[in-house]
């Protein structure tokens, strides 16, 4: 199933009517919502809905679950859903907030940038951390993906998931231009390029919620490396080519 072809079944859930009045009681339950509960039994069932979510979008996808769906697998009630969260959206995005967060985090331990032109290890950790990170919250990634095509502001934060790879995928190529290496690549658009290619090869690989395509996680994460690596090194003489 691709994004696109669920666009139909998306249903937003019901918003307050009453005009500016509604729309700012709108936003205050919003932002109440987001607040953290004060209570291990209120942050317990907290995260039991987001944890009922991350699997229910791994799942079915975004568009094919409901809250009712969330609060069933959650074993709450869908009156208790909306005591947590305003909104299945309030929900993915707390849930995208925390993945924002754990990008990062997980590349806290890689080089900053290669050290070399034949920095294997570099281009190999880099790709290992985005693939963990993406398998981490595949449901998320798979719901944001999906909401992106029909609603702008999770194609915003589509776009600010993107960036962190994307700026160090740039920086990369800045560095191996300085080298005297891939001259003929516009940083930027090269940059795109390559996040994009990587973000959508896992989204078909990991975060699909039908596919036939069965990937080696060694094989695939080798792979991303190397055309990363290749397409700013081309083939090294310490590199054999195969």
């Amino acid at each position: 199933m691709s994004p696109r072809s669920t666009v139909h079944a998306a249903r937003s859930d019901p918003q307050p009517r009453g005009g500016r009045k509604g729309r700012t009681q709108d936003a205050r339950a919003t932002e109440r919502h987001a607040m953290v509960p004060a209570t291990a039994r209120g942050r317990r069932a907290r995260a039991e809905f987001e944890n009922a979510a991350r699997e229910l979008f791994a799942a079915k996808g975004y568009f094919r679950t409901t809250v009712e769906d969330i609060a069933k697998a959650a074993g709450r009630t869908k009156a208790a859903f909306y005591q947590y969260f305003a909104s299945r959206e309030q929900l993915l995005m707390s849930l995208s907030d925390q993945f924002t967060l754990e990008v990062p985090a997980r590349a806290e331990g890689t080089a900053i940038r290669p050290r070399s032109a034949d920095d294997w290890p570099f281009f190999l950790s880099a790709a290992q951390a985005y693939w963990d990170s993406y398998v981490a919250n595949r449901g998320p990634m798979v719901a944001v993906f999906q909401l992106a095509t029909v609603d702008e502001r999770f194609a915003q934060r589509q776009t600010e998931i993107r960036k962190f790879g994307q700026d160090v995928i740039e920086d990369t190529i800045n560095q191996a231009q300085q080298r005297g290496y891939c001259q003929e690549l516009d940083p930027a658009i090269a940059a795109g390029a390559l996040a994009a290619m990587f973000e959508h090869f896992c989204f078909v690989s990991l975060g699909q919620v039908v596919s036939d395509l069965a990937v080696d996680e060694t094989k695939a994460v080798q792979t991303i490396a190397t055309l990363w690596h290749r397409a700013l090194y081309g083939v090294l003489p310490a590199d054999d080519g195969s």
